[in-house]
C-alpha cells in the first residue's frame, strides 16, 4: 500500500505537468514508491503522504473545475503593443529530446517567431539547447534549421551559443545583437515565461516588445478543459518559484 501511494503522488503530480523537471522522471517514480514502502514502518511518515496526496487531491479538483486559472494567466501573461518597433524578433529555447527534435514549446516559440519576424521582415535570431547524457549530446540545431529552412533563406538566421538558462539567453542575446547595434527586440516565449523572461532581457539592457507564443499543446487563453487549467497552474507554479530565485540572484 505504501508503494502505490508512492505511485499515486507521482501520476497525481503529473496532472499538473511536472513543473519541476525531476518529478517527472522514472528515478523519481521508482524512488517515490520505495519511500512510500518505508513510510508504513512508521505512522508519522505514512500520515505526511497521506496529507500530501490529500493536498494534490484538493488541488486538482479546484484548478480542474474553478475558472481560477483563466483570470490569473490573463493578468500574468505579458503581451506588449509594438509602441517601439523592434529591430529583430528573438525567440527562446525550450528544449530538446533524444531524437534531436525540439519538444512542442520550443516548436510553438519558433513557429511564432517566424510568423512575427516575416510579417515585419526582421531578422531571427535564437538560443540554441544543447543535453549531454551517457549515450552523448543532443542540440536544438537541426530541428530549429529544418523548421526555419520551411518558411524561407536560413543565411540571415543567427543563434547564440549553448545555454542553460532564461539569464544565459539573455546575456548570450544581449552580446549578439549590441554587436550589430541592436538594442530593441521583439521577444517570443511562451505565454506563462513572458513575465519572467522579458524583465532578464530588460535587466541584460534590452528594449524588449513581449510576444506571448501561440501554444498548441494546451489551450492557454480559453482553458476550457480541465487538463489545460492544471497545466497552466504548474506553469504558473514554476514561473513563481523561478521568479523569486531570479530576483534574490540580482536577475530581475
Amino acid at each position: 500500500m505504501g508503494a502505490i501511494r508512492g505511485v499515486c503522488l507521482w501520476c497525481m503530480s503529473a496532472a499538473f505537468g511536472h513543473p519541476i523537471g525531476i518529478v517527472g522522471r522514472a528515478s523519481s517514480l521508482v524512488a517515490l514508491a520505495m519511500l512510500g514502502t518505508l513510510s508504513q514502518l512508521r505512522r508519522a511518515p505514512r500520515v505526511a503522504l497521506d496529507v500530501s496526496l490529500a493536498v494534490l487531491a484538493i488541488g486538482i479538483l479546484f484548478f480542474a473545475l474553478t475558472p481560477t486559472m483563466r483570470f490569473v494567466a490573463h493578468r500574468w501573461v505579458r503581451a506588449d503593443p509594438f509602441t517601439s518597433p523592434p529591430q529583430a524578433v528573438v525567440v527562446l529555447s525550450s528544449g530538446v529530446n533524444a531524437d534531436t527534435n525540439i519538444t512542442d514549446d520550443a516548436a510553438d516559440r519558433l513557429l511564432s517567431g517566424l510568423e512575427l519576424a516575416q510579417a515585419r521582415r526582421l531578422p531571427l535570431i535564437t538560443t540554441r539547447i544543447e543535453n549531454r547524457t551517457s549515450e552523448g549530446t543532443t542540440t536544438s540545431d537541426a530541428d530549429q534549421h529544418r523548421l526555419v529552412a520551411l518558411v524561407g533563406d536560413t543565411i540571415g538566421w543567427q543563434h547564440t551559443p549553448p545555454v542553460g538558462s532564461t539569464h544565459d539567453e539573455a546575456v548570450e542575446v544581449a552580446r549578439l545583437v549590441h554587436a550589430h547595434g541592436i538594442t530593441t527586440i521583439a521577444l517570443v516565449t511562451s505565454p506563462m515565461h513572458t513575465r519572467r523572461a522579458c524583465a532578464v532581457f530588460e535587466k541584460a539592457g534590452l528594449r524588449v516588445t513581449c510576444v506571448p507564443a501561440r501554444t498548441r499543446g494546451m489551450a492557454a487563453i480559453a482553458m476550457n478543459r480541465a487538463t489545460d487549467r492544471l497545466r497552466a497552474f504548474g506553469l504558473w507554479l514554476y514561473e513563481l518559484a523561478a521568479t523569486l530565485k531570479y530576483k534574490l540572484r540580482g536577475w530581475l
